[in-house]
């Protein structure tokens, strides 16, 4: 067995990757991922992390092949959101690999529990929140 088996190649273009550090000790409240809600300013929350994917939602493949127009369609609607269970429905693992790469935080419990972002205005729902709990040796 070769030692590449089971490693799968990133293939994200340049402009695709995350343009900040990858942090998983900020926290945020769901109030501040809403307001980063656009192509410009792209941000959602998957099991309770918090993803900048700004600069993949700018240069993803769908915006050339119409054949994943619903893909781009489907980021969209999700950004500034909790959008777990739409992610977890649709990805591939190597999709899970590569979302690793954009975390900058996580939600916590301690901030103000905002309500979820639909569209253009936000919707009546509690987000799931994760309490952040330091674990040191």
């Amino acid at each position: 067995m070769s030692a590449m088996a089971g490693v799968h190649k990133d293939d994200r273009k340049s402009e695709q990757m995350p343009s900040k550090e990858r942090r998983c000790d900020i926290p945020y409240s769901m109030s501040e991922v809403c307001k980063h809600c656009t192509m410009e300013d792209g941000w959602i929350v998957v099991r309770g992390k918090v993803y900048d994917i700004t600069n993949f939602i700018k240069h993803h493949p769908g915006w050339m092949h119409a054949g994943q127009t619903s893909t781009i369609l489907a980021i969209q609607r999700n950004l500034g959101k909790e959008c777990t269970e739409e992610f977890t429905e649709i990805h591939s693992k190597n999709a899970w690999r590569q979302l690793d790469s954009y975390m900058i935080g996580c939600i916590c419990l301690n901030l103000d529990q905002a309500p979820l972002r639909s569209g253009q205005g936000c919707v009546e729902q509690t987000v799931p929140a994760v309490q952040v709990v330091s674990v040191s040796n």
